[in-house]
């Protein structure tokens, strides 16, 4: 379900930007952002694992467009947060 998907990806996201983590270099370490892309499994039975994979690198394309630190699901409604987006199927 790209809804349970989208909350622990927002979840992960959160706590990766809520972080500094740590180097040499860096006095008071870096901060870091992710940029997750989600797509769902497709009923068609041509539907296979290289287009699972092509939508979720879609997503993760247009999550990077918009600015980066942000969720993006492919083909769903409207997602709840600030940082989730969606992508329509038509785009694919």
């Amino acid at each position: 379900r790209p809804d349970g998907a989208l909350a622990i990806g927002e979840r992960i996201r959160a706590m990766v930007a809520a972080s500094t983590y740590a180097v040499d270099v860096v006095p008071g370490g870096v901060r870091v952002t992710v940029s997750i892309g989600i797509a769902g499994w497709d009923e068609d039975p041509s539907f296979g694992a290289g287009d699972l994979v092509e939508r979720a690198a879609q997503a993760l394309y247009a999550a990077k467009e918009a600015g980066k630190d942000r969720c993006v699901v492919y083909g769903a409604g409207p997602a709840p947060g600030r940082a989730a987006q969606t992508i329509p199927a038509s785009a694919g």
